[in-house]
């Protein structure tokens, strides 16, 4: 993979474990991938304040972060670069629609998740750039999925089968790895994107190759060029030897 510039990896599912830490043979790999001129950084529907952070200064990372599934931009010193939100009548509609169907929610701001018992109160105060729906009637989950599909005007993926995740229209993993990719001059086919859910496809799409992790659905591993290990046996790790032709 020698035109490979860049590596955009997944966290929950992907990079992390379910111990929700950074392992240590991943992170050796990743600095190896460094070490042969490949830059990789995150992409994710988390926060940039929290893990997000944490890991990206203890690993360096320099390019930018992809948080939020696309809707914000950072840098890895914590400066914002661009971000997206809902317009106020979409947020009203959102957060009424959870009220008729009763499925439970919370909604991102740029720093900050506000459950629902908070949100009323917030409603018209903030930028909101996420919205999260959740329900173990995994019925009730796909009807609310097909009515936001017929609506139209969002962005509509997931991150497990019991969850909806609305971010604005066109904002994806994929459009925050495009702002990433111009600060760094490099094309879409010299990256790699690696993840395991519904919300990773965009940038599998928009990237040069992709890799899904073997805890991913079928419906992510389609969509790969091949499956790597599961986050739990260093996933992350395997894909990067396999990259650099290289084994532990």
């Amino acid at each position: 993979m020698h035109d490979c510039k860049l590596i955009a990896i997944d966290m929950d599912g992907t990079l992390l474990g379910s111990d929700y830490a950074i392992s240590e043979t991943n992170q050796r790999w990743l600095l190896a991938a460094r070490e042969e001129g490949i830059e990789f950084t995150i992409a994710t529907g988390r926060l940039f304040k929290g893990i997000v952070e944490t890991y990206a200064r203890k690993l360096a990372i320099g390019a930018p972060i992809i948080t939020i599934n696309g809707s914000a931009v950072w840098s890895a010193e914590g400066e914002l670069i661009e971000s997206h939100s809902f317009t106020q009548d979409d947020v009203q509609y959102l957060y009424d629609l959870a009220c008729e169907t009763g499925i439970s929610f919370w909604a991102h701001m740029l720093d900050e998740v506000v459950d629902k018992e908070s949100f009323r109160d917030l409603i018209a105060q903030r930028l909101w750039n996420k919205f999260v729906f959740l329900d173990q009637d995994l019925h009730a989950v796909d009807r609310l999925w097909e009515h936001l599909s017929l609506r139209g005007g969002f962005e509509v993926t997931s991150t497990s089968r019991h969850n909806i995740e609305v971010n604005p229209p066109g904002v994806s993993k994929a459009s925050g790895l495009a702002v990433a990719c111009a600060r760094l001059c490099i094309a879409p086919d010299q990256v790699v994107a690696i993840g395991d859910s519904l919300n990773d496809l965009p940038m599998f799409r928009f990237a040069g190759r992709a890799i899904a992790m073997d805890n991913a659905s079928d419906e992510v591993k389609s969509e790969a060029d091949f499956v790597t290990d599961s986050h739990d046996r260093d996933g992350v790790a395997v894909a990067i030897q396999r990259l650099l032709g290289r084994s532990e």
